[in-house]
Parts: structure tokens; C-alpha cells; sequence
């Protein structure tokens, strides 16, 4: 018995590069065309050129992420660009830096466990500081 003749269209690798240029989700492009996010897995297998254009087309979502969030930085707000990249693009935020140091022969060791965001703000305290002492 025959399986049922496939859904794809040659047309889909460039809708799906343009559908995810607006920032869509792969799976918002199976909504789209009435499928399965399941069946565009299966048309990576099967057909090259989707697999090809799921690849440009990923690589143009997060361009259009990484746009907007340049856009939202400079107007102060980056929150929830930042939870979309963490969440969409695995983008994950660095909990503590940890710097050691053993100058030659004095055995000297210390360790800065703050988040950078913690490290800046506090230089920025600093700054002011010593610009008001200065006046």
C-alpha cells in the first residue's frame, strides 16, 4: 500500500527564508502552511534544499532578533529581548566571572565571583564618588 503523496512544494524553501526574515518561528511556518512541525522535520530528510533553506532561514530569524534588540538597547529596554534570544536562540547570560591570579612567587590568589552587571554598577558608584569628592 502506497503512502500519502507529500505536501511539499518547491516554493516552501523560499517562503519559509521569508516567513523567518519577520522573525516567525520555524514552527509558526507549519501553522502557515497546515502541517505539522513534524512534517518540515521530515522534508529536511528528504529534500536538500529545505534542509538548505531551514539553515539561511534560521540564520535570518536571528538577524532580525538581534536587530530589533540593538533597536530596543538604545531606547533602555532590552528585557524581553533578551528573554526571546535566551529562549529562542539559547543565549545565556554569564551567572559570575571568576578571575585567578599567581603573581611569580607569591603564592597570591583571589577570585571575583559577581555578575558583571553587579561589577559595573558598582565601578560606576565609584566614579561618582570620587567626582564629588573632587568638587
Amino acid at each position: 500500500m502506497k503512502g500519502r503523496k507529500s505536501k511539499y512544494k518547491i516554493e516552501y524553501v523560499n517562503d519559509l527564508i521569508e516567513h523567518m526574515k519577520e522573525g516567525y518561528s520555524y514552527k509558526s511556518f507549519a501553522a502557515k502552511i497546515g502541517v505539522h512541525v513534524d512534517t518540515l522535520y521530515e522534508w529536511e530528510k528528504v529534500y536538500s534544499e529545505f534542509s538548505e533553506a531551514k539553515k539561511v532561514a534560521f540564520s535570518c530569524s536571528q538577524a532580525y532578533w538581534e536587530d530589533l534588540g540593538l533597536q530596543m538597547a538604545k531606547n533602555g529596554n532590552a528585557s524581553v529581548w533578551k528573554f526571546n534570544m535566551k529562549n529562542r536562540f539559547g543565549w545565556k547570560e554569564n551567572e559570575s566571572v571568576e578571575i585567578k591570579a599567581e603573581p611569580k612567587g607569591y603564592g597570591l590568589a583571589f577570585s571575583l565571583n559577581k555578575h558583571p552587571d553587579v561589577v559595573a554598577r558598582e565601578n560606576e558608584e565609584r566614579k561618582k564618588q570620587r567626582e564629588s569628592s573632587a568638587i
